[in-house]
């Protein structure tokens, strides 16, 4: 008799409740939404972020690091962020965010990139004209 009630507490315990025989990727978790935006969000920020600090340090972040930094972290950014929606939607999202993730970062950051080419235009050309 005790046996029966601890297999009974056990299958109990073990059992997804209405998710049984649902596959994984099926399973809706809003914690995988919230990371999926904190990627999103992290993606958007990236560039200006460190394009500022080169703007303000530019002997402390040369190019080859501001480059290095949203290729590598934007990277990581987006591959995380398809392996997270893959969970949740189904798909082989990841497969081209590994491939072509890179570039994704790059056509993103390419923008910025002239935006921050016309405010340093604009900076030096006042600052010729000041002295």
């Amino acid at each position: 008799m005790r046996s029966t009630r601890a297999a009974a507490a056990v299958a109990e315990l073990g059992s997804l409740g209405e998710f049984e025989g649902l596959p994984q990727s099926e399973i809706y978790c809003p914690m995988n939404d919230v990371l999926s935006l904190a990627c999103l969000v992290g993606l958007a920020v990236l560039p200006p972020v460190v394009l500022g600090l080169r703007a303000a340090r530019p002997k402390l972040m040369p190019w080859w690091a501001v480059l290095s930094i949203v290729v590598g972290l934007g990277w990581v950014l987006v591959l995380v962020g398809a392996m997270l929606n893959e969970t949740a939607n189904g798909g082989a999202g990841h497969v081209f965010a590994l491939f072509f993730g890179w570039a994704f970062v790059l056509i993103g950051f390419a923008p910025w990139l002239l935006v921050y080419g016309a405010i340093q235009y604009f900076r030096r050309r006042h600052a010729s004209r000041s002295t």
